[in-house]
């Protein structure tokens, strides 16, 4: 009886994409975890809802308010330079390569237009507020 072999992952497949990746979002500006939106407000994603969506919070964690919520998942939200925009990306599934679009609304809500059909982690650069995304 001979031993099945065990499959283990390409870790220089990974670090090759990664490397890479990485580099293209440090140079684009891109700011991880939640960032400010406003006066003392945080801007996140969170699945509260049973699919993501963006709020904007308070710093001490209080008064929630909902940016966007669709029954589709709204992602990875980053806010403009001046402070008026935010961009996020919106897919119907959370697997792995997964379709999203880019998207683009103000802090209350309004103005929600799409800016590309195939994109994502969409994030403002911080001296000329040009959006970037993968």
């Amino acid at each position: 009886m001979s031993a099945k072999p065990r499959l283990r992952p390409r870790r220089g497949f990974v670090m090759s994409l990664a490397v890479p990746v990485l580099l293209a979002l440090l140079w684009t500006g891109f700011k991880p975890g939640a960032s400010a939106a406003g006066a003392g407000r945080i801007i996140f994603d969170s699945n509260r809802s049973g699919s993501f969506g963006i709020y904007t919070m308070a710093e001490d964690g209080s008064d929630i308010q909902v940016v966007v919520d669709t029954a589709r998942h709204e992602m990875y939200p980053d806010v403009s330079p001046d402070g008026q925009w935010v961009a996020y990306a919106r897919t119907a599934g959370t697997k792995h390569f997964e379709q999203s679009e880019v998207r683009m609304c103000r802090l209350d809500g309004s103005d929600d237009r799409q800016i590309d059909g195939h994109g994502t982690f969409p994030r403002f650069h911080d001296e000329s507020g040009r959006l970037y995304f993968m």
